[in-house]
């Protein structure tokens, strides 16, 4: 699998500014239509894997702002770390009216501690609490 490497812009000390490589991933396999994804995994576009013991976004926040349509996944990527399971979702608005108005395009964050995840994912959803911690 080839390397997929874009490039940024950074800047360093005064005005100078170089062209770093930025490592993306690996190029994968064509996902076959049957192959269920999870939350755990990084993908674009298609419909959102939201954590199972979590649930989705409160509705309010997978909507756009300008125009009430559903927003549209762009992008979902799992950036775990050594003590969160964490899943980012960029969402956005089709509709050429909506491009450039607030809300219309969103980020998503879903974390919580690996330990004990999914029981206490499982309790706050039963006790009626918010379905993004820590966002």
């Amino acid at each position: 699998a080839a390397l997929a490497v874009s490039s940024a812009r950074c800047g360093r000390s005064g005005d100078e500014m170089a062209e770093l490589p930025v490592q993306l991933g690996y190029l994968g396999d064509v996902v076959p239509p049957s192959y269920k994804l999870t939350a755990a995994e990084s993908f674009a576009g298609g419909d959102a894997v939201w954590d199972a013991s979590l649930g989705a976004a409160p509705e309010e926040m997978r909507t756009c702002a300008s125009c009430s349509d559903p927003l549209l996944l762009l992008l979902q990527v799992n950036s775990d770390t050594n003590t969160l399971r964490r899943t980012l979702y960029l969402l956005a608005c089709s509709k050429n009216k909506c491009q450039g108005v607030d809300g219309s395009w969103r980020v998503v964050r879903f974390q919580r501690p690996w330990l004990a995840a999914a029981s206490k994912g499982a309790k706050a959803k039963e006790a009626g609490k918010g379905s993004i911690p820590g966002g």
